[in-house]
């Protein structure tokens, strides 16, 4: 800490005064305290909750991140009969029975399904289906599910065998709309489908492989004309084909779950270096296993295809190329780009930024990175020949959480690690809303040593930056994960806490 007579003074090399109540949470006995009591208040509530959803009210100065919530699974099958379920009045469908734990739905002349005669729900929540086509070439699934004040059907194996869709999105069936996907569907194979369905989303995944992220705001959800209308309001349904289900499921899910957009560059290094795509990718399948509800998704070639996808995120990571070189190298650097990520962050969306791409221009950046995520590697103010200001130094490096109260901290212990880490990074003057995250530095003072830090600005804004990730093989030390994993919920303003 500084001392009295250090204070304010912005070429002092200590931290400046790290003050939990400043809104960073976890710092402190009062943090503590309010850590403990909600631990406490949580599973209290955890043992009372007997239904599939529950409202938590908190005191607003009891804590400045929401408390995450018991989301129970509700059956709708009790392997031993079909009741809540009629069966469906589809001409020529097949026979329909419950054997060994399992409802057998029979190949008919085209439709054969059941059918719930309630609704369950109507938005913010999630259906899970074990499936399996015992025979048949046609759609082995067709869940069909109540979206708001309308309903449409999920197709799993259509046209074929191997379609992935929706019927219908603006009048489009599940065959046409831009949300098709295909996907090979071994018979007697068990297949897990979830489907997700939110205000603004309908989003499936099979085996845990996202298949489907539509975007439903401003969409005319409707049900594909024919006797599949019969399916409403919650139906399973087969065509031609015979299929097994042994497992039918349903649970509210949170109104908002933190939306995160990965970005990776192109590959410009050696096999195990600098790999932008397999390391995001290891991150997102990471960040899937430990928490309960997150949406993320992986962009590739250093940039999205829409940009309009990013207004609807709450945190970007970018791990790509730097600027050193070539100002082009940086995709963030090409046409407006730096000035749409602006009105994101101003607008309060996350930043964090990987290894090589905290490496920006001073005049066309260097303010911007500040501002967003606390620092930037200075390449171009530096004394020696080649004019860096930053250091850079691959070695074993023995690493310590330099601020341990910080939520991105939580389950980070001191660790070694070969790694290629960016030093004397460009902080600001003033580094009132930086806080130092990881250090080289055992006595944790020297702001010169700090390899990642975090910043939270008063509009809202969180930013990130991690020196290190060079190499592919440091993303599974678990020690970085869970840095990396935090620190991502943490800018997205969600609770870092893994799945029971």
């Amino acid at each position: 800490m500084l001392n009295a007579k250090d204070q304010g003074n912005p070429k002092s090399r200590e931290w400046p005064p790290f003050e939990p109540e400043r809104g960073v949470a976890g710092g402190g006995p009062r943090a503590e305290l309010r850590s403990r009591f909600l631990k406490t208040l949580w599973v209290l509530l955890s043992i009372g909750l007997a239904v599939s959803s529950a409202v938590v009210a908190c005191a607003q100065n009891l804590q400045t991140e929401p408390v995450p919530l018991a989301y129970l699974w509700t059956p709708l099958f009790d392997g031993k009969d079909l009741k809540g379920w009629d069966l469906n009045k589809f001409a020529g469908a097949g026979e329909v029975k419950v054997e060994d734990g399992k409802i057998i739905i029979g190949s008919g002349v085209a439709l054969t399904g059941i059918r719930r005669t309630t609704d369950l729900r109507r938005s913010n929540y999630e259906v899970d289906v074990q499936a399996m086509k015992v025979q048949g070439g046609d759609f082995f699934c067709g869940l069909t599910f109540p979206v708001k004040d309308a309903h449409a059907t999920l197709i799993v194996g259509g046209w074929g065998g191997s379609l992935v869709g929706v019927s219908s999105i603006d009048g489009q069936d599940a065959s046409e709309n831009e949300y098709t996907q295909y996907m090979k569907f071994e018979d007697n194979k068990w297949y897990d489908i979830r489907l997700r369905v939110t205000d603004t989303k309908i989003q499936t995944w099979i085996n845990g492989e996202k298949m489907i992220d539509a975007n439903i705001e401003g969409k005319r959800i409707s049900m594909r004309p024919g006797e599949i209308e019969d399916a409403v309001p919650f139906g399973i349904s087969t065509y031609q084909t015979t299929a097994a289900i042994k497992e039918v499921k349903i649970r509210p899910v949170p109104p908002h779950i933190p939306r995160v957009a990965f970005i990776a560059g192109k590959k410009s290094h050696g096999p195990g270096e600098h790999e932008y795509r397999k390391g995001l990718e290891l991150l997102d399948r990471e960040l899937q296993k430990r928490v309960e509800f997150i949406d993320t998704k992986v962009h590739y070639d250093g940039w999205v295809t829409d940009e309009d996808t990013l207004k609807d995120m709450d945190s970007i990571v970018f791990y790509c190329d730097g600027s050193d070189h070539d100002i082009r190298s940086y995709p963030l650097l090409l046409g407006p780009r730096i000035k749409t990520l602006g009105n994101l962050m101003d607008h309060g969306v996350g930043l964090v930024c990987l290894h090589y791409s905290v490496f920006v221009p001073r005049e066309k950046a260097g303010k911007q990175f500040q501002d967003w995520i606390g620092g930037y590697f200075d390449y171009e103010s530096g004394d020696g020949p080649n004019k860096w200001y930053s250091k850079i130094e691959t070695r074993d490096f023995q690493v310590y959480p330099a601020t341990p109260g910080h939520p991105i901290c939580q389950g980070v212990t001191p660790f070694s690690i070969k790694e290629e880490y960016y030093f004397k990074i460009r902080f600001p003057d003033d580094k009132k809303n930086i806080t130092p995250i990881l250090t080289f530095d055992s006595e944790k003072k020297d702001w010169e040593n700090v390899v990642g830090w975090a910043i939270e600005n008063p509009n809202g804004h969180r930013g990130f930056g991690y020196t290190g990730g060079h190499y592919l093989k440091n993303f599974e030390e678990k020690n970085v994960q869970s840095l990396l994993l935090n620190a991502i919920l943490w800018t997205a303003h969600a609770v870092p806490e893994s799945k029971n």
